[in-house]
Parts: C-alpha cells; structure tokens; sequence
C-alpha cells in the first residue's frame, strides 16, 4: 500500500502541475466559459423559451462546441495522463520507478489515475458550466413543448420526469465515466504498441472509436459510446437508447479495456 500511494502521488504531481497540463486546462476552462456566456449573449437576442433546461452544455442547441465536443471528447479525456506511460517507458524512467517500489502498484497506479483524469476533466468542465446556467437561468420549464420528453422505456425517462435537474447532473456523470473509460483505453493500448510519438498515444484510440461509432451508426447505435453520453438521444431513436443498452455498452467496454491491459501488463513482465 505504501509503494501504490507513493506511485499515486507521483502520478497525480503529474497530473496537476505538469506545465502543459495547466495550460490545457486553463485552455479548455476558458473555451467553456466562453461558450457559456456566448450562449447567454446569444439567448437575450431571441425571443424564446429562458429554462435552465435548455442551457446547461449537454442540452445547448445555441453552443459553439457542444457539437464537437460529442466527437472530440476521447481527445480531451486522454490528453492530460493517457501519455505519461509513453513518456516514462521512452525515457527509461518507467524502470527507475519500478525498481524503488513493485511492478503491480506502479501499474495499479497507472490504472486509477487514468480513469480519475479522464473522469475529472470532464465532470470538470461539465459541472462548472451546469452551476453557471442555474445561476444564470429560471428554473422554469415546459415538458412536451421545446424541450422534448424521454420516449417510453428511455433511459432515466423517470428520472427526467421526477426532476430534469437530476437529470442532466447524471448525464454529467454519464459523460465522465466514458472519459475515464477514454483515457484507461489510451493508456491500455500505449502498453501494447510500441508508440513512436505522443500524437499516436492519443491519435490511434480517437482513430478507433471514431471507426466503431461510424460502424455502429448502421448496425447498432444504441450501443455506441459516442452516442449514449448525449441526453438528446432521449428522443433521437425509433428504438430508444435503455438502461440495459447504456450498461452493457460500459460493461463491453470495461472488458475490452481489462483484456488490453491483461495483454500489455504480460508484454512488460520482464520488468521487476
């Protein structure tokens, strides 16, 4: 437990105060409020529906972002840590950590602040622009009018109805766990292929979910990763997206990402 702790402290050290992570942060904090307050400057012009409802991010047809975001969000998931296995293994300092505790916790480390990075950057951003907008709008809504209700059998459709508030802090929370799952798949593959630079690091993981978003759009998009973290999807499918769809999208993915690590974690066990 010690060496694991002391693996975490240095991950997370990376994590926060490595130079070019702040600036990503202080880039993609400033493109949300931006945004958040271009919507705001946007809104006042039109004489339309004012709900909270229908400005918090994952909602906001007046966003400049909102739509390349659904597609980019591997990217900003994987950005801060996904490469910090790269760049240890490259430099050789991989086997100087190693070598000062044990090769499980050192891996072990790897694996929960990849999830918690990806999860923090965009539970982040997300919940900064959600507290702003209730700040900033009423709270009032009409269910049924602009702002559509779940179909039968959507999934959280109960929850939408009992508060929509709810609802869209747990697609928060939706859209955060497919960060982390992001970035634990950037990091797993980063074990197994030899990388030459840190745009593959990132490159090839957005390559291949984009690739089974594309497949999945004709065979089965409710099952699609990309997809499943927009609350539009509420509405958007002859078949609406259910809970068994959202779990067992997470479950194949979980289970993908545990065979990859399982592989990569084999290929470095000459390490001690």
């Amino acid at each position: 437990m010690e060496n694991l702790n002391r693996y975490i402290k240095h991950d997370l050290n990376q994590l926060f105060y490595k130079k070019r992570n702040m600036y990503f942060y202080l880039f993609l904090l400033a493109l949300f409020l931006f945004d958040t307050f271009y919507t705001v400057y946007i809104q006042s012009a039109f004489d339309i529906e004012d709900s909270v409802y229908w400005y918090v991010f994952l909602e906001n047809s007046f966003s400049l972002i909102r739509g390349l975001y659904f597609i980019i969000i591997p990217l900003l998931a994987s950005f801060p840590f996904a490469s910090q296995y790269f760049y240890e293994k490259k430099s050789n300092f991989r086997n100087y950590l190693i070598v000062r505790g044990n090769r499980k916790a050192y891996y072990t480390s790897k694996l929960l602040v990849s999830f918690g990075s990806g999860f923090f950057i965009i539970f982040s951003v997300l919940i900064i622009n959600y507290v702003i907008c209730y700040f900033v709008y009423p709270h009032n809504l009409v269910i049924g009018g602009t702002f559509v209700e779940p179909d039968d059998g959507a999934f959280l459709q109960n929850v939408f109805h009992h508060s929509p508030s709810l609802y869209q802090l747990m697609y928060i929370v939706i859209n955060s766990i497919a960060g982390g799952i992001f970035s634990l798949f950037a990091f797993s593959l980063s074990l197994i292929l030899n990388y030459k630079s840190e745009f593959l690091v990132l490159g090839v993981p957005f390559i291949l979910f984009s690739i089974q978003a594309v497949v999945l759009y004709f065979v089965f998009p409710q099952v699609d990763i990309l997809t499943i973290i927009q609350p539009a999807t509420r509405f958007a499918f002859v078949s609406p997206i259910t809970f068994e769809h959202i779990l067992s999208c997470l479950i194949l993915w979980s289970l993908l990402i545990i065979f990859a690590f399982s592989i990569g974690y084999k290929k470095e066990r000459d390490l001690t």
